[in-house]
């Protein structure tokens, strides 16, 4: 049996870090209950990175590591804002050039 995982894409750079944090967490109940097995948190991505390597990763190298995860997935799922912040377009650039499944918050 296939397990379904998603990547949930989220606008961090020049928001309320809380608020996107609180908004992840959310999101992230949401497709655990929609039946998706694994769901990736970029924040999750951030405090492992950081814990493995002990100090702050520069923009490029986070950048590396949600992508790495997300391409671990079979989907993603764009928050609202992803069209403005230029990570969730890299992260959606790569997940298409996959050929993996995008969803959106809000359509597209």
């Amino acid at each position: 049996m296939s397990t379904e995982s998603i990547y949930i894409s989220i606008p961090i750079t020049g928001h309320d870090e809380a608020a996107q944090r609180t908004k992840a967490g959310q999101i992230s109940t949401m497709l655990y209950e929609m039946g998706y097995d694994t769901v990736i948190n970029p924040f999750d991505v951030y405090g492992a990175w950081k814990k493995s390597y002990k100090r702050e990763p520069t923009y490029e190298e986070i950048m590396q590591a949600d992508i790495a995860e997300l391409l671990k997935c079979t989907a993603i799922y764009m928050c609202e804002g992803w069209s403005k912040s230029l990570g969730c377009m890299k992260e959606r650039q790569a997940v298409i050039n996959a050929g993996l499944e995008v969803i959106y918050e809000y359509g597209y």
